[in-house]
């Protein structure tokens, strides 16, 4: 029996504001988190108390819920599995230039066989 116990270092506050996060993966520079409303947060590691902050928040134009999250290797691509099935590209390449009121960040993937559940 292995047993395994756990510390809990930091609550992150605001990451989402009332709502839900659904979906969270891990990067090179911290971490990605998605979910209610099309809500996708981009958060830095930091090397003071606070462990992480958020750098930028994203939304997709359709506010559907991201229910998982995949990142390419060179975590430079990103693709958003939301609640209505479909898949949705967002690129981590040029997020440092982004606009985060942006709502074009988010290119569905222009694929018909994710139409049932995936």
């Amino acid at each position: 029996e292995n047993d395994r116990t756990m510390e809990l270092k930091k609550t992150l506050q605001g990451v989402h504001e009332q709502s839900a996060i659904w979906s969270i993966c891990a990067i090179g520079r911290g971490f990605v988190c998605g979910g209610d409303g099309g809500h996708f947060t981009l958060y830095e590691r930091t090397y003071d108390g606070d462990y992480f902050q958020r750098y930028k928040r994203f939304r997709m134009q359709e506010k559907q819920c991201i229910v998982d999250i995949s990142i390419s290797p060179n975590e430079e691509n990103v693709v958003c599995c939301v609640d209505n099935n479909e898949m949705v590209f967002f690129s981590l390449a040029n997020v440092d230039v982004m606009k985060s009121d942006d709502l074009s960040n988010f290119k569905p993937l222009p694929i018909g066989f994710h139409s049932d559940i995936v």
